[in-house]
């Protein structure tokens, strides 16, 4: 077994390195490629930081005013609020969608955090890779992977809450690999809180943790984020509704997919004039709206990605998992998402090449190259623009063929009814049944 010491020491240089070349990328993006004299801070950073101002003054119902383009669980704003406040009280200046501050100062106190939460993620797969006995070596690679992977989710796109979900989620594995079954709970809790997209583990994660602690798993995992909804509810249910449930997405910015055509349609006004013409010899401003266009919802797919969470949890509840086992079906339910979501951002497909590489990593040496090379080419190419069957056939096709390359020779081991927890298999054991149930 790998020393998970060193693995994890070998984090920290790596992560150095994520939030360096991100602030390289924030001073320099604008000036040398773009040739515009801007500071580059993520796509939706600005809004979401709108949003944690909006719980420091105490409405966390109006982080989801339509404008701040949050739709995600409130963790993130909640978890900036007290950034957002300690730079609103230096008076540093920060942009507001559509209105950009070329040189935002408190984009300099924001991004460093940002990169810090996409840089988190190296931690609990260096962790992963020791403890299952990846070569250190091999380690080492797996964790550039996955800084790759990680970094533009925080300096191209402003989510850093993204990865650091997919963090909690790998956490959550280890902790039910040592049969921490409480803290289990709240590490998928604060995972779910920061982003929804891992709240399609629950199902998986609740099969394999024993029946007599499923209840506080249960608690523990949807405290978090019931404590803050409800408070969000509270204060604004409209927008909160729209926000969370709804989710509309312009497929005309991001890139829709074959299930667009079987998903409902929510109508915005995207664009208005203001104007002054004369009435009487006077000018009078008024209004007028340019055009009408649409934003989707999730649609019938979110549905299918629900359905193939329960199956792929009873499948484990009737065959419990290895450590090895858990992080594939895992990435098959991540996968799903980007099987199934009508409209994508290329930070989407993050979360399930991240569990797809490491699964492959556990598996041979030619798996994981292979396995990287299609999450590059999945990474690279989920940024063109391209009709909707041409830009997600080849995305489905590389993900489907990485979890064949991950796939462990034994998913799971058939077992009795009393005893339906994750056990080990037989190279890879960490999880037992018998193991400490730590609260």
């Amino acid at each position: 077994m790998n020393d998970t010491r060193s693995t994890s020491g070998w984090a920290w240089p790596l992560a150095l390195g994520l939030v360096l070349t991100g602030l390289a990328y924030y001073f320099w993006w604008g000036p040398m490629i773009e040739h515009q004299p801007v500071w580059t801070v993520g796509g939706d950073a600005w809004g979401i930081y709108r949003a944690a101002h909006f719980v420091g003054w105490g409405d966390i119902g109006g982080a989801y005013a339509p404008a701040n383009g949050l739709v995600s669980f409130p963790g993130v704003a909640v978890l900036l609020a007290p950034v957002a406040w300690f730079t609103g009280a230096l008076h540093l200046s920060e942009s507001f969608p559509p209105f950009i501050v070329p040189h935002a100062s408190a984009g300099l106190v924001f991004q460093p955090i940002e990169l810090a939460m996409a840089a988190s993620v190296l931690f609990p797969v260096a962790r992963l890779a020791g403890e299952r006995g990846i070569d250190r070596r091999l380690t080492h690679v797996v964790l550039v992977v996955m800084a790759v992977l990680a970094w533009p989710t925080a300096a191209v796109w402003g989510h850093g809450e993204d990865t650091l979900a997919v963090t909690m989620a790998l956490w959550t594995i280890v902790a039910l690999a040592h049969g921490s079954w409480g803290r289990a709970g709240w590490l998928l809790g604060l995972g779910i809180v920061m982003q929804p997209l891992v709240v399609m583990l629950f199902p998986l994660f609740w099969a394999v943790t024993p029946s007599g602690r499923r209840a506080i798993f249960t608690l523990r995992s949807a405290v978090p984020s019931a404590g803050l909804l409800g408070a969000a509810f509270l204060s604004d249910p409209g927008d909160t509704w729209r926000a969370v449930v709804v989710q509309p997405t312009p497929p005309s910015l991001n890139h829709p997919t074959p299930w667009i055509a079987w998903s409902p349609r929510v109508p915005i006004v995207t664009s208005q004039s203001l104007h002054s013409v004369l009435v009487g010899g006077r000018p009078v401003a008024t209004e007028h709206v340019l055009r009408h266009t649409y934003e989707v919802a999730g649609g019938p797919g979110r549905l299918v990605d629900l359905v193939v969470a329960l199956a792929v949890a009873v499948w484990a509840w009737r065959r419990p998992p290895s450590p090895a086992g858990l992080i594939w079906l895992a990435a098959t339910v991540l996968a799903a998402r980007c099987f199934l979501e009508a409209v994508m951002t290329p930070y989407y497909v993050m979360a399930p090449l991240m569990f797809l590489v490491l699964a492959a990593a556990g598996r041979s040496t030619v798996r994981f190259v292979l396995a990287s090379v299609l999450a590059l080419f999945v990474e690279v190419y989920s940024y063109g623009h391209y009709p909707p069957w041409v830009w997600w056939t080849p995305i489905v096709v590389a993900l489907s063929v990485m979890l064949v390359l991950g796939c462990p020779d034994q998913v799971g081991t058939p077992t009795s009814t009393a005893d339906r927890s994750c056990v080990s298999g037989p190279e890879d054991v960490l999880v037992s049944s018998q193991g400490p149930a730590a609260t």
